[in-house]
């Protein structure tokens, strides 16, 4: 069963309550866009659990606060592929830097720690 647009709209009272959103992939990407959209609306905190991932998640990114992603989608979204520590950071610094000045993730100064 699969959320839709307007079972998230219902919702929008409880969004509008709430500190902050967590959301996963296993809905349909409109529900989700949806979802951010509220919660944008409403100047809250939105965490992404980025799993399973889909090359659709990408136009996502740039409304995300946190990410949090276990190596198989910090891979897909990198381009590295993580087998040790040494790849998670590599990872996180290309999070850092995409290559595109055009998009700006939200999360990126947390991993420019790394």
């Amino acid at each position: 069963m699969m959320l839709t647009t307007q079972e998230i709209n219902e919702q929008h009272r409880y969004i509008a309550e709430s500190d902050v959103m967590l959301m996963q992939l296993e809905t349909n990407i409109e529900a989700l866009t949806e979802f951010i959209r509220l919660g944008k609306q409403e100047n809250k905190m939105i965490m992404l659990n980025p799993a399973p991932y889909t090359k659709q998640v990408t136009h996502l990114l740039s409304d995300i606060d946190i990410i949090t992603p276990n190596e198989t989608e910090a891979s897909f979204l990198s381009g590295v592929t993580i087998t040790d520590i040494n790849d998670a950071k590599k990872a996180g610094i290309l999070f850092c830097n995409p290559g595109e000045k055009s998009h700006h993730y939200p999360w990126r100064p947390w991993l420019s720690a790394l």
